[in-house]
């Protein structure tokens, strides 16, 4: 069988642990804790509709920062350039071709000692709202966006560490797992946020209605970010 039957299986069964056991085991030694913040992570990946887009080369982080992220992949089935964003458990599975093990980037082209890992993260909603061209979005699989993602909507996860043995595949496969456990923190601390803010405007909502509680969102907000 292979794995995206099992994928497939798995989704009827509602059922992810093995996967999350895996994933775990393969980030580090703490496996039930970090399996919990993985299941964590998928979960509230699908909740709020967020996809995620590794970054392998890290000289492109400053144009992305810039310009967003332009889709200029050819193999889109005919529709014309995109750019592949994973959602949910594939972020992480399968693990040879995920944003997260294989395509965040590793050992940096200017130094190799150095690991650096990059991540892409955005909403759909929002995006969907500006007018960005993407196929509907589905929990644990894939969505493809046709126009560029603005660069206001894309959260960017940076994570470098200095691995001064990295001419020895145990030890550099060592510093990479403690690259991922901290890519996978920030991205669980990242939807805490998003988390956070949907409780807020459900709460608003109750109090004052929907429109006044976007407004008074957006201007929360808004005054968070002038403070950081």
């Amino acid at each position: 069988m292979s794995i995206i039957d099992n994928l497939l299986q798995a989704e009827e069964q509602k059922d992810y642990r093995q996967y999350y056991k895996k994933i775990a085991e393969e980030i580090g030694e703490e496996t039930e804790a970090i399996e919990q913040m993985v299941r964590e992570v998928v979960e509230l990946s699908n909740k709020h509709k967020v996809m995620y887009h590794g970054i392998k080369d890290s000289r492109s982080v400053e144009s992305i920062n810039k310009n967003g992220l332009a889709p200029i992949t050819p193999e889109s089935f005919g529709n014309g350039p995109a750019s592949f964003w994973s959602t949910g458990l594939a972020l992480f599975e399968p693990d040879i071709d995920s944003p997260f093990f294989n395509y965040s980037g590793g050992s940096s082209r200017e130094n190799p000692s150095v690991c650096e890992l990059n991540l892409a993260m955005a909403r759909y909603d929002p995006l969907a709202m500006r007018g960005v061209e993407l196929t509907p979005y589905e929990n644990d699989y894939q969505v493809n966006a046709y126009s560029a993602v603005p660069s206001d909507e894309i959260e960017l996860i940076k994570v470098r560490l200095s691995h001064p043995a990295y001419d020895d595949d145990k030890a550099a496969r060592k510093c990479r797992q403690v690259c991922e456990l901290e890519l996978l923190g920030a991205i669980y601390q990242k939807l805490l946020e998003y988390e956070g803010e949907a409780a807020l405007q459900e709460e608003l909502e109750q109090e004052t209605g929907p429109e006044a509680s976007k407004s008074s969102l957006m201007f929360m907000q808004y005054i968070m970010e002038e403070q950081h």
